[in-house]
């Protein structure tokens, strides 16, 4: 029988050497496949974290910025306050009085493009969120009405970062 299949040509020895030749080459492909993907996934992974990292970098230093700016603000608000004080004392010089009102409106511009914008107080309800009374005063207007601004409050891109100090009217 073995003449017989050597005549024929079929070794099934060989045959089978062949397929599982095959088979292990089949199976170093997928394992080679799944492998790819595996780093496709853990580069996918990578680069995302990357992205976030980035993002909150980002957002990081913003905070950063916006806290510098708003300490600059703070440490300038004292000088406005004091030109201001300036400005009301009495005296007989109007050519002081309008330059003090230039260089005041001058300095209230800068700080008003860095995102500075004044409370507004005189007439309107006390609101605790922006307002300190330091001052409570019988009065004819409604309780709870500001009846004078002893100091300015001021929020810096939309954070009050100080409350205007007021006297309120006590009904």
């Amino acid at each position: 029988s073995s003449l017989q299949e050597e005549l024929e040509g079929t070794d099934p020895a060989s045959s089978s050497e062949e397929t599982t030749i095959e088979d292990q080459h089949q199976d170093k492909i997928t394992q080679l496949e799944q492998e790819k993907e595996a780093i496709n996934q853990q580069y996918l992974r990578l680069r995302a974290d990357l992205e976030n990292i980035r993002r909150r970098s980002q957002m990081e230093l913003a905070g950063s910025r916006q806290a510098a700016q708003e300490e600059l603000v703070l440490q300038i608000l004292p000088v406005l306050d004091n030109l201001e004080r300036a400005m009301n004392t009495p005296g007989d010089n109007d050519g002081w009085k309008k330059g003090m009102e230039m260089v005041i409106r001058q300095f209230q511009e800068v700080l008003m493009q860095q995102g500075l914008e004044p409370i507004p107080a005189m007439g309107v309800t006390f609101d605790p969120q922006v307002h300190e009374a330091v001052l409570r005063e019988p009065a004819d207007a409604p309780d709870g009405t500001i009846l004078q601004e002893m100091q300015k409050g001021y929020k810096f891109n939309g954070k009050v970062i100080r409350p205007s100090m007021v006297k309120v009217a006590d009904a």
